[in-house]
This record gives C-alpha cells, sequence and structure tokens, in this order.
C-alpha cells in the first residue's frame, strides 16, 4: 500500500523513479539516510490523488484491516496525524469554492422550513420570519456602529 502511495503521488525529478533506491529492493536505508530528489513546485494535489492518498492511508491504518500491526508504532502516529489533517486539504484546494460556501447565507432563510411545516396551505410566510430580516431588524434597532458596518 506504501508502494502504491508513493507511485500515485510522487512528482520525480526527471519523471523517473530513482533507479538505486533501496525501499523498491525491499532493503532499508544506509545509515545515513538516502536522497531523493524532488522538485519544487507551487501546485497541490489533485483532488483525485488527495483521495487516493486518504483511501489508502484510510485502508492502511483501519483497525479492521489488520494492515496496522505490520507497521512500526513510531510510524502510525504520523501516518495517522497526516491522514487528519489532509481531510482539510480540499477545502483549501478549492478555496473559492469553500470562501463562498461559508458567506452563503441563502440558509438562512426558512421558507422551505415553512412550506414544509404548513403543508402547503399558504404559499410563502412573513418575511418578518426570516434570519436575514432578524439580523437587520436587530442592527437597525440597536443602530450600534460596529454592526452597522
Amino acid at each position: 500500500i506504501i508502494m502504491s502511495i508513493r507511485e500515485t503521488c510522487s512528482d520525480w525529478y526527471d519523471d523517473t523513479e530513482p533507479r538505486n533506491d533501496p525501499a523498491l529492493a525491499g532493503k532499508k536505508d544506509p545509515p545515513d539516510g538516502f536522497q531523493i530528489k524532488v522538485k519544487r513546485r507551487n501546485v497541490g494535489p489533485s483532488s483525485t490523488q488527495l483521495y487516493m492518498v486518504r483511501t489508502m492511508l484510510e485502508s492502511l491504518i483501519d483497525e479492521r484491516s489488520g494492515a496496522k500491526k505490520n507497521l512500526r508504532k513510531d510510524h502510525v502516529a504520523p501516518i495517522e496525524e497526516f491522514h487528519r489533517k489532509s481531510f482539510f486539504w480540499n477545502y483549501l484546494l478549492n478555496y473559492n469554492t469553500s470562501l463562498f460556501n461559508c458567506g452563503d447565507l441563502s440558509q438562512l432563510w426558512y421558507r422551505e422550513f415553512f412550506l414544509e411545516m404548513t403543508m402547503g396551505r399558504r404559499i410563502q410566510f412573513p418575511i418578518e420570519m426570516s434570519m436575514p430580516w432578524l439580523l437587520t431588524d436587530h442592527i437597525l434597532e440597536t443602530q450600534e456602529a460596529s454592526m452597522m458596518e
């Protein structure tokens, strides 16, 4: 699974894996480490790459899979932390959409809820019942300068 994650997400220098990498032969790294050249890019992973990596990591650390017991204990915590933190990356990769959704106040309008409550006997409900109206009314009634900005 770890090799699959590596193949899915690696952006190798010259677009080829280093042939002398000990991991490819199933060996441990030398004591002084093994240096891999990776290009510096200002591009995040694609949504597909992110989904695939998260899915593979989840299958690796899931208690039910049994694969977790094959990992060293000091490797499990960083993998779990990466998996937990990477959940939010999709929102960062789609920052404009996330920001738009945060500023969208249309869910504060209770029209659908009210129509469901009246079972169609009323077509609309008074605007004074909507959250935007209540907030605007509160701001105008209190006349606090900081709220009016």
